[in-house]
């Protein structure tokens, strides 16, 4: 039995996942990205757009558990008003903070409240949960890399 500093549903997480931010029905034409766990389930669609450089209007659709729908709403808090090369940057940083890696205090300071994530490192097979989100929005943002007309996420379901 793990003991409660253990436990992956801490307040935050059952917070955002109770009440998500930045959700809303994304339609198939106008999601960005899609992923999808097929062991669980759980999908996601992302879209987002730059404005003035910054990230705005990151929202998703998930049909998810608890920890991938928190993570989704953490993420969308955290990241709107980034720019691209900030979101790049604290998404190898949540990686490597539900991995098990180590973290400087500046660095859980600028992840807010997602370090709750970090008791994931207990639970191997919930790690995807918490990824889930993040690998869309990897997707997502690649999209909007690439020039127009090459290509579209639209398709990249999992």
């Amino acid at each position: 039995m793990r003991s409660p500093s253990e436990d992956p549903y801490t307040d935050a997480v059952m917070r955002h996942f109770r009440n998500p931010r930045h959700r809303r029905p994304v339609p198939p034409g106008e999601a960005l990205a899609e992923e999808n766990n097929p062991l669980c389930g759980d999908r996601i669609r992302v879209t987002l757009r730059l404005a003035d450089g910054v990230v705005r209007g990151l929202e998703y659709d998930i049909c998810g558990c608890a920890l991938s729908t928190a993570s989704a709403s953490m993420m969308s808090c955290i990241l709107n008003g980034k720019t691209p090369a900030e979101v790049r940057r604290l998404t190898a940083l949540f990686q490597r903070l539900v991995a098990g890696g180590e973290i400087s205090g500046k660095e859980r300071s600028e992840l807010g409240e997602v370090v709750a994530f970090q008791q994931i490192r207990s639970y191997p097979v919930r790690r995807k949960c918490a990824l889930l989100p993040w690998r869309a929005l990897e997707k997502a943002l690649a999209t909007l890399d690439r020039p127009a007309g090459r290509g579209s996420s639209k398709e990249a379901g999992g």
